[in-house]
Protein backbone atom coordinates (compact mmCIF):
# COMPACT_ATOMS: atom_id res chain seq x y z
CA UNK A 1 0.00 0.00 0.00
CA UNK A 2 1.28 3.44 -0.89
CA UNK A 3 1.34 5.94 1.95
CA UNK A 4 0.71 9.47 0.72
CA UNK A 5 1.05 10.94 4.20
CA UNK A 6 3.67 13.65 3.76
CA UNK A 7 3.94 14.43 7.49
CA UNK A 8 6.97 12.10 7.74
CA UNK A 9 8.98 14.14 5.22
CA UNK A 10 12.04 15.69 6.77
CA UNK A 11 13.18 19.19 5.95
CA UNK A 12 16.27 21.23 6.70
CA UNK A 13 15.97 24.17 9.08
CA UNK A 14 18.34 26.89 10.15
CA UNK A 15 17.75 27.51 13.85
CA UNK A 16 19.27 30.41 15.77
CA UNK A 17 19.40 31.11 19.48
CA UNK A 18 21.01 34.46 20.12
CA UNK A 19 24.19 34.64 18.04
CA UNK A 20 24.53 30.86 17.67
CA UNK A 21 22.92 28.97 14.84
CA UNK A 22 22.81 25.42 13.55
CA UNK A 23 21.32 23.62 10.58
CA UNK A 24 19.20 20.63 11.54
CA UNK A 25 16.64 18.29 10.02
CA UNK A 26 13.10 17.83 11.21
CA UNK A 27 9.50 17.34 10.19
CA UNK A 28 8.32 20.66 11.61
CA UNK A 29 9.34 23.68 13.67
CA UNK A 30 8.95 21.84 16.97
CA UNK A 31 11.21 18.97 15.94
CA UNK A 32 13.74 21.41 14.48
CA UNK A 33 13.95 23.23 17.83
CA UNK A 34 14.35 19.93 19.69
CA UNK A 35 17.20 18.88 17.37
CA UNK A 36 18.78 22.34 17.62
CA UNK A 37 18.73 22.14 21.43
CA UNK A 38 20.59 18.82 21.24
CA UNK A 39 23.11 20.13 18.73
CA UNK A 40 23.77 23.41 20.54
CA UNK A 41 24.08 21.64 23.89
CA UNK A 42 26.67 19.27 22.42
CA UNK A 43 28.63 22.19 20.91
CA UNK A 44 28.47 24.36 24.04
CA UNK A 45 28.17 22.09 27.09
CA UNK A 46 28.71 24.95 29.55
CA UNK A 47 25.50 26.57 28.29
CA UNK A 48 23.48 23.35 28.55
CA UNK A 49 21.12 24.68 31.25
CA UNK A 50 20.49 27.93 29.38
CA UNK A 51 19.82 26.16 26.07
CA UNK A 52 17.49 23.59 27.65
CA UNK A 53 15.51 26.20 29.60
CA UNK A 54 15.10 28.68 26.71
CA UNK A 55 11.50 29.10 25.57
CA UNK A 56 10.62 27.91 22.08
CA UNK A 57 9.80 31.53 21.17
CA UNK A 58 13.48 32.41 21.74
CA UNK A 59 14.50 30.31 18.73
CA UNK A 60 14.44 31.78 15.24
CA UNK A 61 13.58 29.02 12.78
CA UNK A 62 13.89 29.27 9.01
CA UNK A 63 13.01 26.39 6.70
CA UNK A 64 15.71 25.83 4.07
CA UNK A 65 14.20 22.95 2.10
Amino acid sequence: MIDFNRSNDRHRFQVALGHSQVTVEGRDRTEAILNARQSLSAQMPRLYDLIRSAKDESFQVQRLS
